[in-house]
């Protein structure tokens, strides 16, 4: 014998969405006072239906659909009672109970595995709408009214699968407009790009350049001038993401400017957000500017853009309340400062589940009392302000969290969780060890200036220049240099300029033989300078580089991409699972589908070989999906499964 465990996941499911997804542990059926309580009558004519072991069950029920068991359902030959129901449909903000069900009993037999309910009558198909969440109402011997979950067959159909018959009916969960827009809205997060503000003038001074090596923010330079004339190379930073981001500013900087972010508001929230000054908290397409004088010794300075757990946390709790940075930065923080810690040292999706849980169930409890978060907001920053913000927030953003916390308790927190934030994985997954948002401010060193008395007029040229006089022979090497962003980086020496003279050298490629590139080095007093990072490019084969004077040898690599590793063949293992109610588990392993592709799998074995179970799998970014707890089965010899084409291996028991 064997019993199937149907998963209550992601369950909560946005207007576009048809598949349902798995989590990872079952959902007991909710109950209690948000759960409408109707009252119920017969339909019709009751149905006796003679039922044996070895005989399949499938029966029309008018209205609602079709009763459905395999067989081996049923202990003994014995009648099966079924009554079309009817109900006064009430409904609350939060649970919909409809006017299709129906109730069984069980005359001379009793069950021995769980029957289907198949909601595909055109009545029952028509009432659930598509914005909703299709649930199932069941009123057990307590008489309380509770919540169980609905599978979709593969073809859609809505599926009760269950062993406890009393009434049962279709019902669904009306999903608030507020919340299908976070999950629209993460959509936007992931996928907007920002368009580059106009970079003003006056252009960069020479002897400073920017080397991008990302695509997370937009980059500009220019001049900024003190107030005493003394040029400075300024870096305009903008997001070009709209989620928030994290930019280290390099040490030895002139000034910072922040759009919206007066220094003293910037060091209350850095210091909230457990970060220091160097760390500017980029909003979406949101920027700021960095200056830094030109100094004696040439320095390259290394910004980073990158997210943590604090920027994503902040993100998901300010598009959660439904409020921007600026009007509700304070609150949120608050709000989400002991739940941070399951994002950390860095993003992952399942600390994103647990802290979106976090978020709703613990600071809804510890915050209810508006006295309480002034309180938290004023221990947090000392400044009644910035605490009083923080309070009006909280107070705004009180209902609304009630609300997903009665959800979830309804649908189930991995469900609500995973349908809401269906791009959270996508979020985080940009970001690994190689720091991808690195790009680099170059500072050439102030021209030497000479020492001793200087002659009122210069003396004759020799005409044989002496041996410390480097030879006027421009010259420009050029070498394949170390992993860059993208291909390699350009590694140049040159040699034989005249001494304190500024040279811009031009990188140029195969792709871009007009070049793409410019730098202006100040040569030494030994008429050298050199650069191991001048330039990157992946487009070859041929890469050489250009001053007004000279040209570098050209040096050959990359050219056309390699093409991608093949894709490993889609394959299903099946291996038997630890002890189950009867029988053992069937453990299976997917890999190589589609990411985020939707795999139905089907439990098959000797006495059900057309397949006694059914579970949709949401594949992993890595074409992985596993359950060692599909479904079990204690009747063979042979077990296997099959789903998306393929069919497992078989095993033994």
């Amino acid at each position: 014998m064997r019993r199937t465990i149907t998963r209550f996941a992601a369950i909560l499911v946005l207007a576009s969405t048809t598949a349902a997804c798995t989590a990872e542990e079952p959902a007991a059926p909710a109950a209690g006072q948000d759960i409408p309580q109707p009252a119920v009558s017969t339909r019709g004519d009751t149905m006796d239906v003679t039922v044996a072991p070895a005989e399949a069950l499938d029966v029309a029920v008018p209205g609602v659909g079709r009763l459905h068991g395999t067989a081996g359902s049923f202990t003994k030959a014995g009648t099966v009672r079924i009554s079309s129901l009817r109900s006064d449909q009430p409904r609350n903000d939060l649970v919909v109970a409809s006017d299709v069900g129906l109730d069984v009993s069980f005359v001379g037999t009793s069950l021995a595995r769980p029957l289907q309910v198949i909601f595909d009558d055109p009545r029952a198909v028509a009432l659930v709408p598509a914005s909703a969440v299709p649930v199932a109402l069941h009123r057990p011997a307590s008489g309380v009214w509770e919540v169980r979950p609905l599978s979709r067959a593969t073809n859609g159909t809505l599926v009760l699968e269950t062993r406890d018959f009393s009434p049962n009916l279709l019902g669904w969960v009306p999903i608030p407009d507020w919340l299908r827009s976070v999950g629209d809205s993460f959509a936007d997060f992931v996928t907007q790009r920002t368009d580059p503000r106009p970079c003003p003038k006056p252009a960069a001074p020479q002897w400073s350049s920017v080397v991008k090596g990302t695509t997370l923010v937009h980059l500009c330079s220019i001049t900024n001038t003190d107030s005493i004339g003394v040029p400075r190379a300024e870096v305009q930073v903008q997001s070009n993401r709209r989620f928030l981001t994290w930019v280290h500013v390099p040490s030895g900087r002139d000034y910072v400017w922040v759009d919206g972010q007066p220094d003293a508001l910037r060091s209350v929230l850095n210091r909230a957000l457990s970060h220091d000054t160097d760390q500017v908290l980029l909003p979406g397409n949101g920027w700021f500017t960095a200056g830094y004088r030109q100094p004696s010794t040439a320095e390259q300075k290394q910004f980073n853009a990158y997210i943590d757990g604090y920027s994503a946390g902040l993100t998901v709790t300010l598009n959660l309340l439904g409020v921007s940075l600026s009007e509700g930065v304070f609150g949120a923080v608050v709000i989400m400062r002991k739940c941070v810690p399951s994002l950390l040292p860095k993003p992952t999706w399942d600390g994103g589940k647990e802290f979106v849980a976090c978020l709703v169930q613990q600071t809804l409890s510890n915050l209810v009392d508006p006295g309480k978060a002034y309180a938290a907001a004023m221990d947090l920053y000392g400044e009644s302000a910035y605490a009083k913000s923080a309070e009006t927030t909280i107070k705004k953003s009180i209902e609304r969290l009630r609300i997903f916390g009665k959800l979830m308790r309804i649908l189930g927190v991995a469900g609500v969780i995973t349908a809401t934030f269906p791009q959270l994985p996508d979020l985080f997954s940009d970001w690994g060890e190689d720091h991808p948002g690195r790009f680099t401010l170059k500072l050439a060193a102030k021209p030497t200036t000479p020492t001793g008395p200087v002659p009122t007029t210069p003396g004759p040229r020799p005409s044989n220049p002496g041996p410390d006089t480097p030879p006027q022979n421009p010259r420009i090497e050029l070498s394949q240099g170390g992993p860059a962003p993208k291909g390699s980086w350009y590694s140049v020496v040159l040699s034989g300029f005249a001494p304190g003279s500024s040279v811009t050298v031009t990188c140029r490629d195969s792709v871009d033989p007009g070049g793409f590139y410019n730098q202006t080095f100040t040569i030494g007093g030994d008429g050298r300078a050199a650069d191991s990072t001048l330039c990157y490019s992946a487009d070859g084969p041929d890469h050489w580089v250009t001053t007004g004077s000279a040209a570098s040898n050209h040096v050959s690599w990359g050219g056309a991409p390699p093409p991608p590793p093949p894709t490993p063949p889609a394959r299903i293992e099946l291996a038997r699972g630890g002890a189950a109610p009867h029988g053992s588990w069937y453990s299976v392993v997917l890999s190589g589908f589609a990411p985020g592709s939707s795999v139905t799998v089907t439990c098959r074995d000797s006495v059900d070989p057309g397949g006694f179970y059914n579970q949709t799998f949401t594949i992993g970014g890595d074409g992985r999906a596993a359950d060692s707890t599909l479904c079990y089965s204690a009747d063979g010899p042979d077990h296997w499964v099959t789903g998306g084409n393929q069919e497992s291996n078989h095993v033994p028991w």
